[in-house]
């Protein structure tokens, strides 16, 4: 498999990007009625700070969870030759877009996504999710390897709503999407809000749990 497909051809291993197709995403993940929701009221991401604690790092060790394919038909992100989603926002900040899911995140990737930050939770005593609403930000203030893409994922609509609109955030799960060796890295951040209670994780594209860390400051 590629993992940058690009105008210019695949390069590397894996698949991140694909041309200008519109895929779709199967699971039942996405937000629905964000674009009305966004006419309401201007939102804002929440959680969605990568810290940098320059926290000591623990040897990574292989995670491997059950019964999630490791590879699927779909890119990873499915964008254009110029980085850009091959679908339209959902709702637009001062700094980012944000985009559903469905149609712009791979299935089989979404569900790597939710099986980990579930585990990662669930090591920290944090409220895991089922059937989480998923959106994409895209910050092009910021490079491919510094955070561009973040998913965030929140428990239900109404979750959405009393983060976003009433800008009370319980919680936080998000996972930034980071290029590095023409790989795919997941920097995972959880928190606890009310308990003051914060965790960043790092996933190597080969599965490797580096915990404790950011994939952001990683060699």
């Amino acid at each position: 498999m590629t993992l940058f497909r690009t105008a210019l051809g695949p390069i590397g291993s894996g698949r991140l990007f694909h041309g200008l197709s519109r895929l779709g995403c199967g699971p039942a993940l996405a937000c629905k009625g964000l674009l009305g929701l966004a006419l309401l009221c201007g939102l804002t991401a929440c959680g969605d700070t990568d810290l940098d604690w320059r926290l000591t790092a623990v040897p990574p060790v292989a995670l491997k969870l059950p019964g999630l394919d490791q590879f699927g038909d779909e890119p990873i992100l499915a964008l254009t030759p110029d980085m850009d989603p091959v679908t339209k926002p959902a709702f637009k900040h001062v700094k980012r877009d944000f985009f559903e899911c469905k149609g712009l995140l791979g299935a089989w990737y979404q569900k790597i996504i939710v099986a980990e930050i579930n585990f990662l939770a669930k090591q920290h005593e944090l409220k895991q999710i089922a059937n989480p609403v998923c959106l994409i930000s895209v910050d092009k203030s910021v490079g491919l390897n510094g955070g561009r893409f973040k998913v965030h994922l929140y428990m239900d609509m109404d979750d959405l709503k009393e983060c976003e609109m009433n800008l009370r955030c319980k919680w936080a799960r998000n996972v930034g999407l980071v290029l590095k060796n023409k790989a795919v890295y997941r920097s995972y951040f959880l928190s606890d809000f009310k308990n003051d209670k914060y965790y960043q994780h790092c996933v190597s594209p080969d599965s490797q749990w580096y915990a404790r860390t950011t994939c952001y400051t990683m060699q």
